[in-house]
């Protein structure tokens, strides 16, 4: 969220002189001694944020950070009271259970080849896992060289691969003794299944795009005594201080100048002029610093370094994309199980080929060719997934018919329904007319769910935000709704939907589960073409600079005019992909026919 750049005014007017100034009304609001106010600086690559927010840097702060002491066995739960928001504790059973798991398949409890092959075992009779344990084994999945382990990647896994779990210990599948004496060629089944299951939650729950790792420096927010005179008597600047308390005194860090300091060449200057000379040119960068800070406003990155960051991640094409589904009937009952995949023998990395045939035998067929998936097999799908009420309508095959399935949009449809049906948050990037809006449209019909779309554009305010998604909660019945935030880095309003799609809050309100959150983004690319640079709102005249309007675009250098994405929100976005030629003459065909 990019902030005015009179933010820093603002905070020390509200925490130090006590009053907050309505210019407009000629009104001050003054602060109660008994509130107490928290600042949280959004993580940024090189702390961009935090360095220019300079009056926070003086402030107690505490660094949060990521450890195994910092793991809670307890989860809140945040419920609405009275119109206000009301926080209870409760133990996070999907993390216990995660955590049992996980520590079975590292001592291979489901093996029947291990020496701790536990044919008994099941998540509720296991014994639990200490924190510390747990911290370590989904540190061991959900990290990577870059991406480090975050709390969100954290709590995605456990929720994907905690409802996996219990939907697999439901399943008579998964009952070792059984499988024993009904066929002694399934013992390994569960064994291989779990391993699948964690891959296939590895893949919905870690980042896709990289996390920033460029920055070295110690961090200016570690939790150091604050004090505004450190360092800054002559001769003893602090070289940790942050640079924004060193405005000016980065010419004294070795004494003042002297007369008899050695001088390098015949020709130079004196040092007294090097050292003026070495002030008036960090005055200079300080000036245009401030100057660019007050145009752009605070927390601005540059377009170059997330065009650099959205580069390397994978595209879907190129990924694996696996999918584990369960089936269930009518009563919600586990009746089977789907594995769907883009690369056609992934089944056959975990499930050897004579597991595979002894399934085959037993009517159990994992190894299904995809590609010649129907549009009821589709709609079966999906309504499979969900359960209950679905089934028992009478015309509940029919679904859309205006929509063209293949086995490309079936794993997307797939992955989406999974993602809001286990409440992960879902952010799709790709390009405009690459099939995003009509495999939404798609699954909110199949669903029977009323689909409430709101396209964001650069002169969308927060309240209108806060409008649209009240209404829909109004309208969410027994059924619930589908809500669709098309283009959300298109206005600046990414700490509001930080909050509705990763706290699933606005203000003090709850938004209730019912109500499923889809969100999609346009990608972050160059202009190839130098000619397009001229084509904005805002004109600067050739080689003109900021002259000819006296207003900077930070957006000009882009394809589309898109805002940055928070961490928080970046670590959720998956690449959506882009229309095959296959799937282009599929829609081709289909639109002939209507």
């Amino acid at each position: 969220h990019i902030l005015p750049s009179h933010v820093d005014t603002l905070l020390f007017e509200l925490l130090i002189v006590g009053m907050l100034r309505d210019t407009h009304n000629c009104e001050v609001y003054h602060r109660r001694k008994i509130d107490f106010f928290f600042i949280e600086i959004p993580n940024t690559p090189g702390e961009s944020t935090a360095k220019q927010l300079s009056f926070c840097l003086i402030l107690p702060r505490i660094f949060l950070e990521m450890s195994a002491t910092a793991l809670e066995s307890e989860m809140p739960v945040i419920t609405e009271v009275e119109g206000a928001p009301h926080i209870a504790f409760a133990k996070n059973e999907l993390l216990a259970l995660v955590g049992k798991t996980l520590a079975a398949m590292k001592k291979e409890a489901f093996n029947p080849k291990s020496r701790n092959f536990d044919v008994q075992w099941t998540g509720a009779k296991a014994a639990e896992v200490d924190l510390v344990s747990t911290y370590g084994l989904l540190e061991e999945i959900c990290s990577s060289e870059t991406s480090p382990p975050s709390f969100l990647v954290f709590m995605n896994l456990v929720k994907f691969l905690g409802h996996l779990i219990k939907s697999a210990e439901e399943w008579n599948m998964m009952n070792l003794a059984l499988l024993q004496n009904f066929d002694p060629g399934l013992k390994h089944f569960k064994h291989c299944f779990f391993r699948l299951l964690i891959e296939t939650s590895r893949d919905f729950a870690l980042r896709q795009v990289p996390k920033a790792m460029d920055f070295k420096a110690p961090s200016i927010l570690a939790n150091t005594p604050p004090t505004l005179f450190r360092g800054t008597s002559r001769g003893s600047a602090d070289p940790n201080l942050p640079p924004e308390l060193l405005r000016g005194l980065s010419g004294m860090s070795n004494g003042p100048p002297t007369l008899h300091r050695k001088i390098s060449g015949k020709n130079a200057p004196p040092s007294l002029a090097r050292q003026q000379s070495r002030a008036q040119q960090e005055l200079q960068a300080q000036h245009e610093a401030d100057a660019k800070l007050e145009k752009e406003g605070v927390g601005r990155i540059e377009a170059a370094q997330y065009v650099e960051r959205f580069d390397q991640m994978p595209s879907w094409e190129s990924c694996v994309h696996p999918v584990a589904n369960f089936k269930k009937n009518e009563r919600g009952a586990i009746i089977g199980c789907n594995i769907m995949s883009l690369q056609k023998d992934f089944i056959g990395h975990f499930i050897d080929r004579n597991l595979q045939n002894s399934l085959n035998l037993n009517d159990l067929k994992l190894d299904r060719d995809w590609s010649k998936v129907t549009h009821q097999d589709a709609v079966q799908l999906v309504h499979h997934i969900e359960g209950g009420a679905l089934l028992s309508k009478k015309d509940h095959l029919q679904g859309p018919k205006d929509y063209v399935v293949t086995v490309d949009n079936l794993i997307k449809l797939m992955s989406i329904q999974q993602r809001l049906k286990y409440g992960l948050p879902v952010i799709l990037m790709g390009e405009t007319g690459c099939g995003k809006t009509a495999l939404v449209k798609f699954l909110a019909e199949t669903l029977d769910f009323k689909l409430f779309t709101l396209d964001i554009h650069g002169g969308i305010t927060d309240a209108s935000i806060i409008a649209f998604l009240e209404d829909a909660i109004k309208n969410a019945g027994d059924k619930g709704v589908l809500v669709f935030f098309d283009e959300i880095n298109a206005a600046n309003c990414m700490a509001l939907f930080k909050t509705i799609i990763i706290d699933r809050m606005y203000g003090n309100k709850v938004i209730p589960e019912k109500v499923r959150i889809i969100s999609c983004c346009n990608p972050y690319r160059k202009r190839r073409n130098k000619e397009l640079e001229d084509v904005a709102l805002v004109y600067t005249g050739a080689g003109a600079g900021d002259a000819a309007s006296g207003i900077s675009d930070p957006m000009k250098e882009l394809v589309y005019r898109v805002h940055p994405l928070p961490e928080s929100l970046i670590d959720v976005v998956s690449d959506f992909g882009a229309l095959s030629e296959a799937s282009e003459e599929l829609y081709i065909k289909a639109i002939l026919r209507k």
